[in-house]
């Protein structure tokens, strides 16, 4: 007995340390103020505190407040936060529809910001007035790295914030349910986000689809884009929502898979890719920025009108 605690307590230790250790890293090798970030301390996702405190992109085309709005949700790839706002969708889109553009994507988030973003009540006005709403996911593999540790594990919003990174988990029911941990303080620690990060995006990818992983998180996806247009539903039952990908193309089987179901449901899906053969979104650097891999304010330019002409906008 008096050997299993000591083994006990020696890991228990060790874990303790080992944090400590990757705390200090981070801080020291970033210059982070240790003011700034507490080493243990953790609590669950807050929506109202997430709702307060994201510094969301201004609107676009506002001057056309007499016309049906346009809601975009997506990641960095559509709302980079060093991005100038006429480098943007929103822009080029309201440019385009003269219409209000409503660009509600979250920089390193996923499907479930935005599905928070429209539970929390806060957009209902906007809701109300928009005939049209969609989500732009870069790829599907990146929607499982957008439910962990989203950018380089280093970077202090994500490695120590002291609230969890929002997630959603089904429930018994077989429903999405925002994540509650019942111990946060180990959820959210320094070494269990990082052995997640490992997990998500060095296994969890289209190398070992063998395995039924990846299959797996085509089906979470598509639940996620079907709650998603629910819950706008609940506000608008007369909404539009549809799924754009950017970097996905239409070859890709697993995603036809899911395809036919989501257009069951109304919800259109579009492979950016396929509205334009001239356009190489991948390699161009006339449409991709190599360094940040997000889109060039001319790939939105050209996107926008067949965009909109594809949906109906």
């Amino acid at each position: 007995m008096k050997k299993i605690l000591t083994i006990t307590f020696s890991v228990i230790l060790s874990i303790i340390l080992l944090n400590v250790i990757l705390y200090y890293i981070i801080i020291f090798s970033y210059k982070f103020n240790p003011r700034d970030y507490r080493i243990f301390h953790r609590e669950n996702f807050a929506i109202e505190t997430f709702m307060n405190s994201y510094e969301f992109r201004e609107p676009s085309g506002l001057e056309y407040k007499n016309k049906p709005s346009v809601i975009v949700f997506g990641c960095g790839i559509t709302n980079f936060y060093t991005s100038k706002d006429d480098e943007l969708i929103n822009y080029h889109l309201s440019k385009y529809t003269k219409r209000p553009v409503y660009n509600r994507a979250v920089g390193g988030g996923g499907l479930q910001h935005a599905i928070i973003q429209v539970q929390s009540e806060e957009l209902d006005d906007i809701i109300k007035n928009s005939s049209h709403a969609f989500y732009i996911i870069s790829a599907m593999n990146d929607n499982l790295r957008l439910r962990v540790t989203p950018g380089p594990f280093s970077e202090a919003v994500y490695a120590l914030d002291n609230q969890l990174f929002p997630r959603f988990v089904y429930n018994k029911d077989k429903e999405l349910v925002l994540y509650k941990s019942k111990c946060p303080i180990i959820k959210g620690s320094i070494l269990y986000r990082l052995i997640n990060k490992i997990i998500a995006t060095g296994l969890y990818t289209d190398k070992i689809k063998s395995f039924n992983l990846y299959k797996k998180n085509v089906e979470f996806t598509k639940d996620h884009i079907i709650k998603l247009n629910d819950e706008l539903k609940k506000v608008n039952p007369n909404i539009k929502f549809s799924v754009l990908f950017y970097y996905e193309n239409e070859n890709n089987k697993d995603i036809k898979g899911i395809e036919k179901e989501l257009k069951e449901k109304g919800i259109d899906f579009v492979f950016l890719s396929s509205l334009s053969p001239n356009m190489d979104l991948v390699d161009d650097t006339k449409y991709r920025d190599m360094k940040t891999s997000t889109p060039t304010a001319a790939a939105w330019e050209e996107l926008s009108p067949l965009i909109a002409k594809k949906l109906g906008i």
